[in-house]
């Protein structure tokens, strides 16, 4: 279903009726007719007030939670900001509500890109709306319009309602996970902080997250990401300009990152770090989208030595010492649809129309190897409504050190997704692939989705090539809470490796049918988090046929679609 404008919710009404004006212009009978030189002026005056209370009176008013095409052009009079508390909590966890802190006015605020004295710009509109529905301490986020007859303009009020912004956070990716908790909307500023136990590469380690969209009120954000392992340490860092549109003239950001490790037991040693700073000018915009052209510089030291028995399918050891300018060019896409069966029934996900891209060239030199190296980074991707029912997106990104005719530390993927709402549930599809070229030692995972990667040994689910696909048929069980609902579906998965780490076998491969436990979030988050039961109908390679059980995040259509140095 694609997201509508506004409706009529109400309509104003005389205030005094015609009869009542009438009654007063005609006077009474009996002793009132004495005074009728008096009352002639008083009863027009009356009348004259009363048809300007009537037409003050005859007033309209439009509420939507996507937009406001139908008001386009009006003067804006007023912009009101109302935000609510979540819902109380049941029972005895209602005293918990009086810990809640509301979210600032000025933290909804700050996001708006219109104002008292604009006029009303559609696209201004629903893109503030759309920035909105994304900050995952909103639970809702609404718009009305108050416009009265002759008035010439129109008052807005924009209305927010909460949601309980501390809550546990479970990640899953290729390399690792984590389990903690994260307050995302620290005393009502839209802050975040958080931590979180952390499991990575076989590491187990603590991290703690802090965040804010706009410091001190500034036109800057900033990120921070801590996290110590026995054997090391993780710290990255970002600082840069607050993205308020798509639209915005310049950007501009710093992003600094050291990691760690250590085993000299096992022979294993790792340094990464990188600084780099990139900034982006608007050279072209329309109400499709806007191209950004990108210059900027980066540096990284690299020293990587892999441990005694480590599985790898590239060098054992790489030294790294790089810098280089970097440019490039992205595309951003101003059209969003809203579709409300992707995920929770009625639920709104912003689905973005168009081609967008962002592809980044560092030509630069190695002082380690003494030779001219260029890093390439880049992703595109598209996704399609070719029906109210059906959602298409493809995706491919690219990375790697070309140089001196070597390729190193390569990646190449692509991923093909397929939606259709059938019925109360969904049928969904993916194929994907990926290829790594002379990947790092520290490299331990594919970045692929891949259901199947449990069924092989740990040291066969890393390889050269690898293509996967899916398809699964899943429907809604029960609406856990006002953010999570259970969903449950059975599927097939597939599986294909070449040159896999660790072993000499070409080609390896499997077929599973199993079923699927699945908490899909009712508003904006990091994907669908799942819980997979599968048996084995094919194997190949010698695999053993056993059952399996694996967790994971599938990413949402609208995430993770950017290249991999922005992680």
């Amino acid at each position: 279903m694609h997201g509508g404008e506004g409706h009529d919710t109400s309509a104003g009404r005389p205030a005094v009726g015609a009869d009542a004006l009438a009654e007063a212009a005609r006077g009474t009978r009996g002793t009132r007719m004495k005074a009728t030189p008096l009352l002639i002026p008083l009863a027009l005056a009356c009348a004259v007030l009363a048809c300007t209370r009537a037409a003050a009176q005859e007033c309209t008013e439009t509420e939507s939670r996507t937009g406001l095409g139908a008001l386009s052009g009006a003067r804006i009079f007023s912009v009101a900001v109302q935000t609510q508390a979540p819902a109380d909590l049941p029972g005895a966890a209602r005293v918990l509500g009086r810990l809640h802190v509301r979210t600032r006015e000025s933290t909804v605020r700050r996001r708006l890109l219109f104002a008292a004295g604009d006029t009303v710009d559609s696209l201004a509109v629903a893109e503030s709306l759309r920035r909105l529905r994304q900050l995952r301490y909103l639970d809702d986020v609404r718009i009305s319009a108050r416009r009265c007859a002759g008035a010439g303009g129109v008052d807005l009020v924009v209305a927010t309602r909460d949601t309980w912004s501390t809550q546990p956070r479970v990640s899953v990716r290729g390399g690792g996970a984590g389990v903690g908790v994260q307050e995302r909307n620290l005393m009502g500023t839209g802050n975040e902080v958080g931590a979180r136990l952390e499991m990575r590469n076989q590491r187990m380690g603590v991290g703690v997250t802090l965040a804010a969209p706009f410091i001190a009120g500034s036109n800057l954000s900033g990120t921070l990401g801590v996290a110590t392992f026995r054997d090391g340490r993780d710290v990255a860092a970002r600082l840069g300009t607050a993205e308020r549109s798509v639209f915005d003239r310049r950007t501009a950001e710093l992003r600094l990152r050291r990691s760690v490790l250590a085993t000299p037991d096992r022979g294993r040693s790792f340094l990464r770090e990188n600084a780099a700073f990139l900034g982006g000018v608007r050279v072209r915009a329309s109400e499709a989208g806007v191209t950004l052209l990108l210059a900027g510089a980066e540096v990284e030291h690299t020293r990587l030595a892999s441990g005694f028995g480590d599985t790898l399918v590239g060098p054992a050891n790489v030294r790294r010492s790089y810098a280089a300018l970097d440019f490039g060019i992205a595309r951003r896409t101003a059209r969003w649809d809203t579709v409300t069966w992707l995920l929770r029934p009625g639920v709104l996900v912003d689905v973005p129309h168009g081609l967008e891209s962002e592809i980044l060239v560092g030509p630069g030199v190695d002082v380690a190897s003494r030779r001219a190296v260029v890093h390439v980074d880049g992703w595109a991707g598209r996704v399609w409504l070719p029906g109210r029912s059906t959602l298409l997106s493809a995706d491919a990104w690219t990375s790697g050190y070309l140089g001196n005719e070597r390729i190193d530390a390569a990646n190449a993927r692509g991923l093909l997704t397929a939606v259709r709402r059938a019925g109360t549930g969904r049928w969904t599809a993916t194929l994907g692939g990926e290829l790594l070229v002379n990947p790092d030692p520290d490299v331990r995972g594919l970045a692929t989705p891949d259901v199947t990667r449990t069924l092989f040994p740990r040291e066969l689910r890393l390889a050269r090539r690898i293509a996967v696909a899916s398809l699964e048929r899943t429907m809604p069980v029960a609406a856990l809470n006002r953010a999570w609902g259970l969903d449950a579906g059975l599927f097939s998965a597939g599986s294909l490796r070449w040159e896999a780490a660790g072993d000499g076998r070409e080609r390896l491969g499997t077929l599973v049918l199993g079923t699927t436990l699945q908490l899909v979030p009712a508003r904006r988050a990091r994907g669908i988090l799942r819980l997979d039961a599968g048996y084995p109908a094919s194997i190949s390679g010698g695999l053993s046929r056993r059952p399996y059980l694996v967790f994971s995040v599938s990413p949402l259509p609208s995430d993770h679609r950017h290249r991999d140095g922005a992680n």
